[in-house]
């Protein structure tokens, strides 16, 4: 988490030196298309985010799977029979969400205005939520384990915010004029 804030906080600082308030919500749709250096940039990041793909995916799915379980109270004997076609259900499910934002939005940044505050939930709500799953299993609870699952609530709430106010705001681009489709 010290990594990602540092980085991002890093880019965002020298995003708004460089552009003033001129700076875009991507920092590096502010700088020329032609710029060599800018286009790797681009192209690395592509590579991360196939790349990452997978662990992304096996993360959110990990999560919204013991939600789903806690949630119902589903022994594990149940949970352990039905595993693999929850699994493949939850995978067609995310795959067909990102088949269809692909198709149906017509621009990039549209896309990641829309899917900016995935990045949110990613960062904070899934950890967040898998550190107090992983809190909640002891049957007592330190000062510690108090604090990390504060810690934990703290990452969701975050996350929460981060995602809610992104996707208020590629809606009201939307509204504005600024249509994603």
């Amino acid at each position: 988490m010290a990594i990602c804030s540092t980085a991002y906080s890093i880019t965002a600082s020298f995003g708004y030196l460089t552009f003033g308030t001129a700076v875009k919500s991507d920092v590096l749709l502010s700088y020329d298309s032609h710029d060599v250096l800018v286009n790797i940039a681009r192209v690395m990041i592509s590579v991360i985010v196939l790349s990452t793909g997978a662990m992304v995916v096996f993360c959110g799915r990990s999560c919204l799977e013991g939600l789903y379980l806690a949630a119902f109270r589903m022994p594990p004997s149940f949970a352990e029979t039905n595993e693999s076609r929850r699994r493949v259900v939850q995978t067609l499910v995310w795959f067909t969400s990102s088949l269809i934002i692909s198709v149906y939005v017509k621009d990039i940044q549209y896309a990641v205005t829309l899917i900016g505050g995935l990045a949110a939930l990613f960062i904070f709500f899934f950890p967040g939520i898998c550190l107090v799953q992983e809190m909640l299993q002891y049957s007592f609870l330190t000062t510690t384990r108090k604090l990390s699952i504060v810690l934990g609530l703290w990452y969701v709430v975050v996350g929460v915010f981060i995602f809610a106010d992104s996707e208020v705001f590629a809606i009201m681009q939307d509204i504005k004029g600024n249509s994603l489709y």
